[in-house]
C-alpha cells in the first residue's frame, strides 16, 4: 500500500499532521494525551508493555510493512515500532495534542483521525495495532469489525486490554472504559469481527493485587483516591510508574523480564491485569 498517497488523496497535511476535519466523539478524557504524555517515557507500566507489543510484531509482523497504531495516543507505541525498524509505522489518532506530542517526539507518519472516517483504507492495511483503545468504545464489536475492514486479507491485528472484571473500579469509569476483557471474550470478540486468533497471553500479572487491594479494595472501603484520567496511569498513580532506582523497581524489573520471556516463546501467562491478542483476517 501507497501509506502517502492514500493520505494525499483524502486528507490536508497541516504542519506535518494529516487531518481529517470531521472527527466523531470519542470515550476518552479531553486530559488523558496530556497525563500520559508526562509519565510515558520513564513509565514501567509504558514501557513493559511496548516491549512485549514489540516481541510479538517481531514474530507476526514484517519490518516493511504498514503497521497502524490505531488510537495510539501521543504515539509512544508506533514511535517505538519505528525506532527498531519499522519505518512505515503510523499513528492514526483522533485527539489533536496527541498528534502534536507525538510529532515533537518525531514521529514520522501522523494521522489526525478516527478509524470510522478513515473508509479509503479498506482492505489496504497490511498490519493494525490497537492498544488500551476497545474498552473505550461503547459497541466494541462495530469497531473492529471496521479495523476489520482496513485489513488486507490475511493481514495481522495486535491488541491490547485491561482485564478481568473484578478489577473494575471507579478508575475505569473516569477513564471512560466501558469494560474489562478476559482472555475468552476478546478472542470471541475478534472471531465474530471476522479474524482467526494466533496467539494471545495475560501479562502484567504482578499488578493484580496491587491494582485490586488500591482500586477495587480501597474504593469499597471508601478510601479517597488521586482521580486520574487514563487506564495507563490509573493502574497505579502517576507516581508509581518511575521506580528504577526502588527496591520495588527492582523486583518490577524481574517480573517484567520473566513475562517477556514466556511471551517471546508464544507461551501463555495465565492472569494478569492485561491481555495482548494477535489475530489474522480470514482470507
Amino acid at each position: 500500500m501507497n501509506l502517502l498517497k492514500k493520505l494525499e488523496e483524502n486528507l490536508v497535511n497541516k504542519d506535518g499532521i494529516w487531518v481529517c476535519n470531521d472527527i466523531d466523539n470519542i470515550s476518552y478524557p479531553s486530559d488523558g494525551n496530556a497525563q500520559c504524555y508526562q509519565v510515558e517515557n520513564d513509565s514501567f507500566w509504558f514501557n513493559h508493555r511496548n516491549k512485549v507489543i514489540q516481541a510479538l510484531a517481531q514474530i507476526y509482523v514484517q519490518r516493511d510493512q504498514t503497521f497502524l497504531d490505531v488510537g495510539g495516543g501521543n504515539g509512544f507505541v508506533s514511535l517505538g515500532l519505528q525506532e527498531i525498524g519499522y519505518l512505515n509505522s503510523a499513528l492514526l489518532e483522533p485527539g489533536h495534542v496527541g498528534c502534536i506530542n507525538a510529532k515533537a517526539r518525531g514521529l514520522r507518519i501522523i494521522i489526525n483521525s478516527t478509524a470510522e472516517n478513515c473508509n479509503f483504507f479498506i482492505n489496504s492495511v497490511p498490519c493494525v495495532g490497537a492498544f488500551d483503545v476497545v474498552e473505550h468504545i461503547q459497541n466494541d464489536l462495530e469497531f473492529v469489525s471496521t479495523l476489520n475492514q482496513m485489513i488486507v486479507p490475511g493481514g495481522t491485528i495486535l491488541i491490547t486490554v485491561p482485564a478481568l472484571k473484578v478489577l473494575w473500579s471507579e478508575e475505569d469509569r473516569r477513564a471512560g472504559h466501558y469494560r474489562r476483557y478476559t482472555r475468552k471474550s476478546i478472542s470471541k470478540l475478534l472471531i465474530e469481527s471476522g479474524f482467526e486468533v494466533y496467539y494471545s497471553s495475560y501479562f502484567f500479572s504482578f499488578l493484580i493485587v496491587p491494582i485490586y487491594l488500591k482500586r477495587v479494595l480501597g474504593s469499597l472501603l471508601r478510601f479517597k483516591s488521586k482521580p486520574n484520567s487514563h487506564e495507563e496511569i490509573n493502574e497505579l498513580d502517576s507516581n508509581d510508574h518511575v521506580k528504577k532506582n526502588s527496591l520495588i523497581g527492582r523486583i518490577v524489573n524481574v517480573f517484567s523480564n520473566a513475562e517477556l520471556f514466556v511471551i517471546r516463546k508464544l507461551s501463555v501467562i495465565p492472569i494478569g491485569s492485561s491481555i495482548i491478542i494477535v489475530a489474522k483476517k480470514k482470507e
